[in-house]
């Protein structure tokens, strides 16, 4: 199903059947989703990109960027697992290649302490594997909540932010509208407020066990 969501959701684009706003979704996510990283891609490259992609060329072969080629190969990845999953999450961290992590490998989860830049601990690696299971077998209250709580746990030492939004295009069935009013100019503070439920003195702490 994910697949076929993503599948038409591009073709329909190349084929002129969206509006001017709607095409420029899919070119948006990829841009914003780097831009809150830091990276600055342009917007015609990934569209060009993005084309090239659906007319069978290879992604090495498309772009040069690695920050683009990263998510449009999670978003390769994503097509075939379940969004909601761990194996999901190291199948789409994995495709993103070594390129475009700072620390870390590809689809390996972390084995050391990681903060956040303004002193948050992320869940301490001997409660990874506690925590991504209930994670995976939670019923969160929407698919925002499922992915601030991902980013919370930060699986990996590098890439959670980028994964994990990946994952969210894919859990909201590749509505990248829908994506992209969650992850624009207050997706910091979105993230923040879902935070708050999880978060006691500069610790995480989730209802692992309960």
């Amino acid at each position: 199903m994910q697949e076929a969501l993503l599948r038409q959701y591009i073709r329909t684009l190349l084929e002129g059947g969206l509006t001017a706003s709607d095409a420029r979704n899919l070119t948006q996510f990829i841009v914003i989703s780097n831009k809150i990283e830091g990276y600055d891609v342009d917007p015609g490259e990934t569209l060009d990109a993005v084309e090239g992609m659906m007319e069978g060329y290879p992604l090495r072969y498309v772009t040069n960027n690695p920050h683009v080629y990263g998510h449009l190969a999670g978003l390769q990845a994503a097509q075939k697992i379940d969004p909601t999953s761990l194996q999901g999450a190291v199948a789409v961290h994995r495709s993103m290649g070594s390129d475009v992590l700072d620390a870390g490998a590809p689809g390996i989860i972390r084995s050391g302490d990681v903060k956040s830049s303004g002193g948050l601990h992320y869940v301490p690696p001997d409660q990874l594997g506690d925590a991504l299971t209930w994670w995976e077998n939670t019923l969160f209250e929407s698919p925002f909540q499922r992915h601030a709580v991902y980013e919370l746990i930060h699986p990996f030492d590098d890439g959670n932010g980028r994964s994990g939004r990946i994952l969210l295009a894919a859990d909201l069935g590749y509505n990248f509208s829908a994506v992209n009013s969650l992850i624009g100019g207050d997706y910091l503070s979105k993230l923040q407020g879902v935070s708050n439920n999880f978060v006691k003195d500069g610790q995480v702490e989730l209802p692992i066990g309960e």
